[in-house]
């Protein structure tokens, strides 16, 4: 359902017509460590599994990340592989304390910066 509404999105995940999406996934394969946070009270994301690469399919199902074409396009599978993606999920954390709250960043943030 997304791919039809959100030409962003889904370019960025190479699920349009093209195929590779080589600068995506050079990009990403920079990175250290990708770590990704998100709760189910955020309020704004929905779903919030979406802030871990999840969507709603077309029956309202998450989707998460391992089960989408992307995620062996875009080198997150050899992330995942090489425990260089982390998901941290917070409750009872709105969208907007996400950036103050010091839970989440001793949690979330802190373990995980060189």
């Amino acid at each position: 359902m997304y791919k039809k509404r959100n030409k962003f999105l889904s370019s960025s995940l190479c699920q349009t017509q093209r195929k590779k999406c080589p600068g995506q996934s050079d990009n990403l394969k920079k990175l250290q460590k990708m770590v990704l946070i998100g709760g189910p009270q955020d309020g704004t994301v929905f779903p919030f599994e979406s802030t871990l690469f999840g969507y709603y399919d077309n029956e309202w199902n998450i989707v998460p990340r391992r089960d989408q074409s992307f995620y062996k396009d875009l080198g997150l599978k050899k992330m995942d592989k090489n425990n260089r993606i982390v998901e941290c999920i917070k409750e009872s954390v709105e969208h907007v304390q996400f950036v103050f709250n010091d839970d989440v960043y001793n949690d979330c943030v802190r373990p995980h910066i060189v």
